[in-house]
């Protein structure tokens, strides 16, 4: 019984934590993609998320690869996946990804 309650607590914490997602304001209706510019990298293509309105907005989740320290994002608006038509790059956004948790913990008797 211990033991299944210990893993219930250490399971809890796993389930509530959300991944980062990054979001913009209501896009033009014709947008059906964004293109995310994450650092120097190359620009990811998602599809066009929808807001709690059903309007059309960038929507993306971080990858958990993103290492610890501050980024930079900038996204545009696409009105295909192969960006004939792309928007110009938003304003950026700095955030800071915390330091990753602490591996392995045991009791050393």
């Amino acid at each position: 019984m211990k033991k299944l309650l210990l893993f219930i607590a250490l399971l809890v914490p796993a389930i509530a934590v959300a991944a980062t997602t990054i979001v913009s304001d209501p896009l033009d209706p014709i947008a059906t993609h964004c293109g995310i510019y994450i650092d120097a990298a190359a620009k990811v293509v998602s599809p066009v998320g929808r807001d709690v309105n059903n309007k059309p907005i960038c929507s993306y989740v971080l990858p958990g690869t993103v290492t610890a320290g501050t980024h930079t994002v900038k996204a545009t608006a696409m009105a295909d996946a192969n960006g004939a038509l792309e928007s110009v790059q938003s304003l950026p956004l700095s955030f800071v990804v915390p330091l990753p948790a602490p591996a392995n913990l045991r009791v050393i008797p």
